[in-house]
């Protein structure tokens, strides 16, 4: 679900910003020690500002609505799901990516960026 849902962002996106860094890279280290609460996070995170210690953090469903507002369009409309209370949406969040492997399916190979999307992603 996760590079399904990294390639489906660089297919769909139209300002091409949006940059990715896997949980267990040193990015992610070093955002953890800068945001001690997302210390036991493993989910989609969404960090405004890379490197800023006072930068906004978004987990969970939030992250994903703040994905949907970036891809714009009609996507944009999932925005709405603000309405239904977070700890509701984050529950829904949880069980999609609990049952991830039964509902999606997996990829034979990893994701392997082409030279030009290279710089879009962090270590």
């Amino acid at each position: 679900l996760c590079n399904g849902t990294v390639r489906f962002v660089l297919r769909h996106e139209r300002r091409h910003t949006l940059r990715f860094a896997p949980l267990g890279g040193a990015t992610a280290r070093r955002e953890f020690a800068a945001h001690p609460d997302l210390a036991n996070v493993d989910s989609a995170i969404w960090i405004e500002s890379i490197g800023d210690p006072a930068s906004r953090v978004h987990v969970g469903s939030e992250a994903a609505l703040r994905l949907a507002e970036y891809l714009g369009g009609p996507w944009r409309v999932l925005s709405a799901a603000r309405m239904i209370p977070r700890s509701w949406r984050d529950r829904l969040y949880d069980f999609v990516a609990r049952h991830r492997h039964a509902v999606f399916e997996r990829a034979a190979d990893g994701f392997v960026p082409t030279v030009e999307l290279l710089d879009r992603f962090l270590e």
